[in-house]
């Protein structure tokens, strides 16, 4: 991707026009995360740290220079990632994240509605942390070795902090052990190896 436009289409496509024309407009190749907090300034997250983003798309240090998040403009992106359809996304909203097309994942933030002792959905949603999938080819070249060892696959147990790059490594390694003429199988439950949305990539 060229510096001017490092957020992936996918994810500008589901935002509103002004937080699309601020996120376009960033020349930072390193972010991982997006958060949007109502009554906060906007954030990105990179490999340094977290930096405010003004209403420009320029990068700042200052939290007062920063766009603020508005309670609206967080209804408004939660709106366009859901379609309208906050209802159909039932499962989504209990666990607390929706998927994009691409393998990008949106946490939420709000309250949670219990039945039995347990999440039934969210509401009031005030905060959505958009996760920008990337892929790292070579990234599980290590561990390709450890796993196809002599050749009979071998199990393994992948763990890491929070970004720590766990599910960029497995699904590299996913790739990279399938392109070897191997049968994969995996279970994806929130969508992120494949990057697809309701089954459809």
């Amino acid at each position: 991707m060229s510096p001017a436009s490092w957020v992936p289409p996918v994810v500008l496509e589901h935002v509103p026009d002004r937080l699309r024309r601020c996120l376009a407009g960033l020349q930072r190749e390193d972010v991982e995360e997006i958060r949007l907090s109502a009554g906060r300034p906007l954030i990105v997250v990179g490999r340094g740290g977290d930096i405010f983003v003004t209403a420009e798309g320029e990068l700042t240090c200052r939290q007062d220079g920063a766009l603020a998040v508005t309670w609206e403009l967080v209804q408004d992106t939660l709106q366009l990632m859901t379609r309208s359809s906050a209802y159909a996304l039932e499962e989504e909203f209990r666990r607390g994240y929706l998927s994009l097309p691409g393998g990008h994942r949106v946490g939420m933030v709000g309250r949670a509605v219990l039945e039995g002792g347990r999440v039934r959905t969210l509401r009031d949603v005030a905060g959505l942390n958009i996760r920008l999938a990337r892929e790292v080819r070579g990234a599980a070249d290590a561990l390709v070795a450890v796993v196809l060892g002599d050749g009979a696959p071998r199990s393994l147990l992948l763990l890491s902090p929070p970004r720590g790059g766990k599910t960029t490594v497995l699904r590299d390694l996913v790739r990279q052990v399938s392109d070897r003429g191997y049968r994969v199988g995996r279970v994806d439950e929130v969508s992120e190896l494949a990057g697809s949305v309701n089954g459809r990539p």
